[in-house]
């Protein structure tokens, strides 16, 4: 009787044929790979937009609580008025930040306050408390333990240690801000730079100094211009009358970028850049509470603004400003950090 099974006739590829299937999965990854990293990197984006927006509205509520006043930006809980801690023992008292008084208003059951981590002799900022997770930037790689990945504005949210202790007298100031000092378009807080050495407890990351770092915190900014400032000008400004508008340098005029560089604005070996997140131990004196560009291709910083609102603020690369040119043009202008005159008739009466 004849064959009735039906028979298969199969054909297999050839190897020509697998290596074009391959090439063409090679390409089709090629494509899809940039535009995916471009989908997460703008993710990443919105999420720290929406951590600053967050922040700066607990930062607003907590002013409407206060009488209009911000928080500080740090200050011993319990303190002498020279500034120090009210007792040898530091670690009771702990610390007041403007995280700490924000947090308050995102996590249940949180206090203003801050236990220092007395186990940590050195990176005085640790401490174990855990704060809510709208502080980490989600565009901050492995290696970096701080808790904060932003940075508050320094004049209008002092930070207290240094303030009694570095700032010339008759230019002191006696408190936070008020937001009736501030103008819409102050910029109170930003990416910025973090410590690859940082304990996983730590909170703040302190500057040490001779190993007490209680001598200094992180709040340089500008150089320490707006911290330990050589005259008035440098902080505050005048509705329509800004005093340092025709000042001969450059990085002093409020409509001018204020000298902060980005990761290659210091290159052809003059020096490390002052911007840089470093993997190790390493974070350059002015680039401590500075902002830090690292959205958007590495050319952008999130902020957020008094009036509430949040926006990305570039640089431009191409652009070399001040005299020496070695300084890159960004978009945070000096304007953004000076807030009203002390004694203006706008003013609350805060005086610096």
């Amino acid at each position: 009787m004849p064959d009735r099974t039906p028979r298969r006739s199969g054909r297999a590829f050839t190897l020509v044929e697998l290596l074009v299937v391959i090439g063409i999965i090679a390409i089709l990854i090629g494509v899809l790979l940039p535009a995916l990293s471009k989908a997460r990197d703008r993710s990443n984006t919105l999420k720290c937009q929406a951590n600053l927006r967050q922040i700066v509205t607990a930062a607003l509520n907590y002013a409407a609580d206060n009488r209009g006043s911000l928080p500080y930006g740090w200050i011993y809980n319990k303190e002498k008025p020279d500034g120090t801690a009210s007792s040898a023992d530091a670690g009771a008292s702990g610390y007041i930040t403007w995280f700490g008084s924000v947090d308050k208003y995102m996590s249940k059951g949180q206090v203003d306050a801050s236990l220092f981590w007395t186990s940590s002799t050195f990176y005085r900022g640790d401490t174990s408390r855990v704060f809510s997770q709208v502080f980490k930037c989600p565009s901050v790689g492995a290696g970096f333990d701080q808790m904060i990945h932003y940075y508050n504005h320094g004049v209008a949210m002092p930070h207290m240690k240094l303030e009694r202790s570095k700032t010339p007298a008759g230019e002191r100031v006696i408190g936070p801000a008020k937001t009736s000092d501030l103008f819409p378009e102050n910029a109170l807080f930003w990416d910025t730079p973090l410590f690859g050495g940082a304990f996983p407890r730590t909170a703040n990351v302190w500057w040490p100094d001779d190993g007490n770092a209680d001598s200094y915190i992180c709040s340089y900014i500008d150089g320490g211009q707006l911290r330990d400032p050589t005259a008035p000008e440098l902080r505050y400004r005048k509705p329509g009358n800004d005093p340092m508008a025709n000042n001969p340098d450059f990085f002093l005029q409020p409509q001018n970028t204020i000298w902060w560089a980005s990761d290659d604005a210091l290159a052809n070996g003059f020096a490390p850049s002052w911007n840089a997140d470093f993997g190790g131990n390493t974070v350059y004196l002015y680039t401590i509470g500075g902002p830090r560009w690292r959205h958007n291709g590495n050319i952008g910083c999130n902020v957020a603004f008094a009036d509430g609102s949040v926006r990305m603020l570039s640089l431009n690369k191409s652009r070399k400003v001040g005299s020496d040119l070695k300084a890159i043009d960004t978009e945070f202008k000096r304007s953004m950090i000076m807030i009203r005159w002390p004694g203006d008739k706008k003013n609350s009466g805060q005086n610096g």
